[in-house]
Formats: structure tokens, sequence, C-alpha cells
């Protein structure tokens, strides 16, 4: 449950400052730092450049392993980033002529204004957390931090070498 609610929360947060902060034409090589984020959606290393990259991080045993990778979901950023550049850009302007700065306006008017898209990231991520175990399989050995889904997952496996087993010696 720990991991589902915190993985959740730092997902949508994580995933809202970089859609809002990609959505702003200001921002420093947007375009470059877009495609970046995009393309990790379609191609990625494989399981063992990120198994390397998790244990030399110090990410065996250690809670944080469940929460920090699925911060930013390529996925959602497309959503959010969509989403916030179809809200009137008047109402952001008006902010800045009264003085507000980005954090402000992303605070006070931007993310209230965005709770549709919100629950629809939060709904995805907390789905995608709770069902997630492959993570557990390969980077977690104590027992301590063992996932539910990865512990169904054990006692699926136990059952069927069992069944197998019953079913080879009869």
């Amino acid at each position: 449950i720990g991991r589902t609610v915190i993985g959740t929360v730092l997902s949508v947060m994580g995933t809202a400052f970089l859609g809002y902060a990609l959505s702003k034409r200001e921002l420093w090589h947007r375009k470059f730092w877009y495609k970046y984020v995009v393309i990790t959606m379609y191609f990625n290393a494989g399981i063992i450049p990120w198994f390397i990259n998790m244990k030399n991080l110090g990410m065996m045993n250690n809670f944080l392993a469940y929460v920090i990778p699925g911060i930013v979901s390529p996925f959602s950023l497309i959503l959010f980033k969509t989403y916030v550049e179809s809200l009137p850009a008047s109402l952001e302007e008006s902010a800045q002529l009264d003085g507000a700065g980005y954090m402000v306006s992303f605070s006070k008017i931007v993310f209230p204004l965005c709770k549709p898209i919100v629950a629809t990231i939060a709904v995805f991520s907390a789905v995608g957390q709770w069902n997630s175990f492959t993570d557990t399989l390969f980077l977690m050995n104590d027992s301590k931090l063992y996932t539910l889904q990865f512990m169904l997952y054990q006692y699926l496996n136990e059952a069927n070498a069992l069944a197998n087993t019953m079913r080879s010696a009869a």
C-alpha cells in the first residue's frame, strides 16, 4: 500500500511539474527535452543495463527502488502537457501581470484546473504501481520489502510446480 500511495503521489507531482515546464515556450531547448523524454517511451536499454544501473545507484533492497524510477511516465507527461496547453493562456498572463511567477501560477491557477488529468494520471500510476512485481523479483532479497503482487506470483509458481509434480508422479 505504501508503494502505491507514495509512488502515485510522486508520479503525479513529477509529471505535473515536468509537463507544466515543457508546456512553456520560454524553456531552454524545450523541443529537445520533450523529444528526449518521449523517445524513452519507445526505446529502452533492456533489463540487464537497468539492473546494473539500479545496483550501482544502491537500489538493491531499498524501498526507493519502487518509487524513484516511476516518477515521470512519458505517456502521462504527454497527457499532462497536452492538457495544460489546452488551457487559456490568458489565465496565466493575467497572473503574470499581477506579479505571479511560474510556481505561483502553476500552484494557484494551472494545477487546480488540471483535476481531470491529474485524476487520470493518478489512476494509471496507482494501477501500475499496484500491479508491478518484476522490480521486486530483480531487486529485493529482503522479504520485508516484498509486495503483495510478488507474493501472489510466488504462490502461483509454487502451486503450479506442485501440480506438475503431482501430474508427473501419477
